[in-house]
């Protein structure tokens, strides 16, 4: 289970919603200002859920909602946003910059606890195909076949290219068997001396350093590393 990060600048709210996600299995982290949660959201890759107060000393809580939402290595991470603001205008605001749930204050604890239960472990609903997979420090929109560096501006791969990295991505690690990316990118029109042709202008394409992320499993296929450690 991923860390629950919970931007509350009021010290006494913070230390109940800390303890109460910590009984309920979570681990968290906390943050008093939007700075300190972006920072926290550069840094951990393991967040699964942010509950987020608006009213913060640096500025609005939903610019954070919005960055989270509009960032495509971050825009399926759920987010509860927590208020004193009660008219429903503010509600609808919220939903409208991609927060998941508004609750108001006082909070209610059993309630926030099914929430987050059901947010953080629900499945997409009959028919929704994903629009993003992160791995790594890479993340694919397969719909417009592009690639995301973190902290760069998007890699353009021709089609085949594309499919080959996001069929190794999708094996989360896992060694892909030449005969496999035959039939899968070439409906088995080619011999595997093709898949190493794509494979070594794919490493061109990714340049010295993420050519790295490529491996060669000798005899067997090629395989996707996490990172580059």
């Amino acid at each position: 289970m991923g860390q629950v990060l919970i931007v509350e600048d009021e010290p006494v709210t913070q230390k109940i919603l800390v303890k109460a996600f910590q009984k309920w299995g979570y681990k968290t982290l906390a943050a008093s200002t939007l700075a300190q949660a972006q920072r926290l959201l550069g840094q951990r890759k393991d967040i699964a859920l942010v509950i987020l107060d608006l009213m913060l000393p640096d500025g609005d809580g939903i610019k954070l909602c919005r960055k989270i939402k509009r960032n495509p290595q971050t825009r399926l991470l759920p987010v509860v946003v927590l208020t004193s603001l009660k008219r429903f205008r503010y509600a609808i605001h919220a939903y409208r910059n991609g927060a998941d749930l508004h609750l108001t204050k006082p909070i209610d604890l059993a309630k926030l606890k099914q929430y987050a239960k059901a947010i953080v472990h629900r499945l997409p609903y009959r028919g929704e195909r994903p629009h993003f997979l992160t791995y790594g420090a890479l993340t694919f929109q397969p719909d417009e076949n592009k690639v995301f560096v973190r902290g760069r501006a998007p890699l353009h791969l021709p089609v085949r290219l594309f499919g080959l990295l996001y069929l190794l991505a999708l094996r989360q690690g896992k060694v892909v068997p030449r005969v496999v990316l035959v039939r899968r990118l070439w409906k088995n029109s080619v011999r595997d001396k093709e898949v190493d042709v794509a494979v070594s202008r794919l490493r061109r394409h990714l340049g010295p350093k993420l050519s790295r992320l490529v491996k060669t499993v000798s005899g067997q296929g090629y395989a996707l590393a996490h990172d580059l450690t």
